[in-house]
């Protein structure tokens, strides 16, 4: 695997966590929505309730609410316990996030640095090029100037 190939693993990595994380905090607050309807219905079942035990209603009327009322507690507690969960399963995915991040930038810096070595060798032949034709225009130049006296004396 080469290094892009694991730059963009880890790329898609992140973008996969995020995606999660904003999923998670969508289905999160479908949870609140439905929580806060029930306490609601809860409010208007105990009004209800309320207002029929001072008229006098039966008691089974009143025995049904109470059930209703029971109900509602439960599936709240256990709204509650949900939201729970879904808060940790967030924690647990920022963290992740981080690490993920964190692994992504390592990546990144190992990359330039390479990059900077490559660099730097390239710079390297350039400069010894560069001085190697320096030598031979040099040398080329010094044969010249051997050579002009000889053909003067022609």
């Amino acid at each position: 695997m080469n290094w892009s190939t694991l730059l963009r693993f880890r790329r898609n990595v992140e973008d996969l966590i995020r995606e999660q994380i904003a999923l998670l905090e969508w289905e999160r607050s479908q949870e609140c929505a439905k929580q806060d309807q029930l306490r609601r219905d809860m409010h208007e079942v105990a009004l209800a309730l309320e207002r029929h035990l001072r008229s006098g209603v039966e008691t089974v009327f009143a025995e049904q609410r109470y059930r209703w009322l029971d109900r509602m507690g439960s599936a709240l507690e256990q709204g509650v316990e949900r939201l729970h969960k879904m808060d940790q399963q967030l924690v647990e995915l920022r963290k992740k996030l981080a690490k993920a991040y964190q692994a992504r930038r390592v990546i990144e810096l190992v990359i330039a640095k390479k990059e900077a070595a490559v660099l730097r060798d390239i710079a390297k032949r350039e400069q010894r090029v560069m001085e190697e034709v320096g030598v031979r225009r040099y040398r080329a130049r010094g044969r010249r100037h051997l050579l002009e006296p000889i053909a003067d004396q022609e």
